[in-house]
């Protein structure tokens, strides 16, 4: 587990290579679909959430995720065939709690990538409010170039430098909505992003982590 610079109180434990052969060294394991979750139990109580961030397939490993989670938070782009998969979602989830992990809930269902004024986006949206109703994120983050580019640069939208200032607004929007849902007050405010006087300034997103996020504050995990 790496401490992040400049981030007090943020470690992260990344990914490898060697994760691509989980799924089959795994299952060697006896509850291997509990791995992840007994790998956890001793520092949950370090950490007041834990993100864990899966892949969009349903894996050994996304299993291990969900037995590990106490929410789930879904991220949906505007796109019709991000819809296909949420019955599917659906039937994994059940099973996750007939399973292994009965405390597994969804949190909120994220729509991403929203273009305002494009059709896509205004349909997908009205498709989620209808199916998913209150679980549906009120907040949701816009498209913009900036947000297609910071990644490379490892940047976030509450990286100053990153110059993204309709990032920022939206996931700050989006971090108090999933607070609030469990019950978590938001800090006050947060740190403005302002361009920098270069034209070549970074820019910064935090898009990519929600493709599955399981959260934990302190033993409260959550899945996405």
């Amino acid at each position: 587990m790496l401490p992040v610079p400049n981030r007090p109180g943020l470690s992260v434990l990344p990914a490898s290579l060697a994760l691509r052969k989980s799924n089959i060294t795994l299952r060697e394991n006896p509850g291997a679909d509990r791995v992840l979750s007994s790998a956890l139990a001793p520092i949950g109580g370090s950490f007041d959430f834990c993100i864990i961030d899966t892949p969009p397939a349903v894996e050994l490993v996304t299993y291990n995720a969900l037995a590990a989670a106490d929410y789930v938070l879904v991220p949906v782009t505007s796109a019709f065939l991000a819809l296909d998969g949420l019955g599917e979602l659906q039937k994994t989830l059940e099973l996750v709690r007939s399973r292994t992990n009965p405390r597994l809930e969804v949190l909120g269902y994220l729509h991403l990538a929203v273009t305002k004024g494009y059709s896509n986006s205004t349909e997908v949206r009205e498709i989620l409010q209808k199916k998913q109703g209150s679980k549906l994120l009120k907040c949701e983050i816009r498209t913009s170039s900036v947000q297609m580019t910071i990644a490379a640069h490892r940047l976030t939208a509450w990286d100053k430098e990153a110059g993204d200032e309709r990032g920022l607004e939206d996931w700050t929007a989006v971090q108090a909505e999933i607070l609030g849902r469990m019950g978590v007050k938001a800090a006050a405010k947060p740190a403005t992003a302002k361009k920098q006087a270069s034209p070549k300034s970074k820019a910064v997103t935090t898009a990519r982590s929600v493709k599955g996020t399981a959260k934990v504050p302190a033993r409260k995990a959550r899945a996405t």
